[in-house]
């Protein structure tokens, strides 16, 4: 499992295919990247689970100097990933670190394998990119790893997709650990362990793993919402009339947990002029 792994990175830092829509310069230390199975820490011998994304966000140039000084391989994506130069990268990253506390919760204590559809950055890349990607990677992975490995998609739009890939495979699909402020997400807690409305259907998929059952997690809280929505600045009329108006609030849920990786506050304005222009405000 492990050597087959490695192979695979080997190859997806190699590959030079050069896919529509993705951002790949090794001369700049940008490379594919986010495959690493993570064996520290975990019970080798239990069953484990996959985390698929979408694909890398802009890195940080930190890890991109990190391949630059020491090689663009695989080995230094591994070692960058466990061993990062700043706090907040690498395996400390808040992605990691969210999604891997929900694996404990859920009583998974095998390895995890986290990977991405695609594994390279860039923005809205089309769909031949993650049918090459996929083909060329993403399948080998699920393929070297256990049946009863449950799969975890950490977004939306993962989730939407891998079900239709790996038929054979059970899977959970949550919002992005960061995505909005990360408030999708973190609703799923109460108190730091799993929200108890949904821990008796997380228990079932995993003893029926084997059943290939689908199932997507999500807790909407609409007052931590509303709050949050109003303290990044979001006009004070789009937060009443979501506040008051069930089919705005209905429209607005449509695109709610959809995954951003950079919410910053240009962003939030950027949402703001939607709002407005979408509930006939402006």
């Amino acid at each position: 499992m492990e050597e087959e792994i490695f192979v695979i990175g080997n190859q997806m830092v190699a590959c030079g295919l050069n896919c529509a829509g993705i951002i790949r310069n090794p001369d700049q230390g940008i490379i594919p990247r986010c495959l690493i199975l993570e064996l520290e820490g975990r019970d080798v011998k239990a069953p484990g689970c996959i985390v698929v994304g979408l694909n890398p966000g802009g890195g940080h140039p930190a890890e991109f100097n990190f391949y630059l000084e020491n090689g663009n391989t695989y080995e230094s994506v591994v070692n960058f990933w466990h061993d990062p130069p700043l706090p907040n990268q690498g395996r400390f990253h808040p992605y990691y670190v969210r999604l891997r506390a929900m694996v404990d919760k859920m009583g998974i204590e095998g390895p995890i394998l986290w990977t991405e559809l695609a594994k390279c950055q860039g923005g809205d890349l089309p769909v031949d990119t993650f049918r090459k990607c996929i083909r060329n990677f993403l399948t080998r992975e699920i393929l070297a790893l256990s049946q009863g490995w449950e799969i975890i998609a950490a977004c939306k739009e993962a989730f939407q997709k891998v079900p239709y890939m790996f038929l054979g495979r059970s899977i959970i699909g949550v919002p992005h650990p960061t995505g909005f402020g990360g408030f999708p997400f973190l609703n799923l807690f109460v108190g730091g362990n799993i929200n108890n409305n949904l821990m008796p259907e997380i228990v079932h998929q995993l003893r029926h793993r084997n059943h290939n059952q689908v199932l997507w997690l999500n807790v909407k809280d609409k007052r931590q919402v509303l709050e949050h929505l109003r303290n990044m600045g979001i006009d004070i009329r789009v937060v009443d009339l979501l506040n008051n108006d069930t089919e705005a609030w209905s429209l607005f849920r449509e695109f709610y947990s959809l995954p951003e990786h950079n919410k910053s506050q240009e962003w939030y304005q950027r949402l703001n002029l939607m709002l407005l222009r979408m509930l006939n405000l402006e």
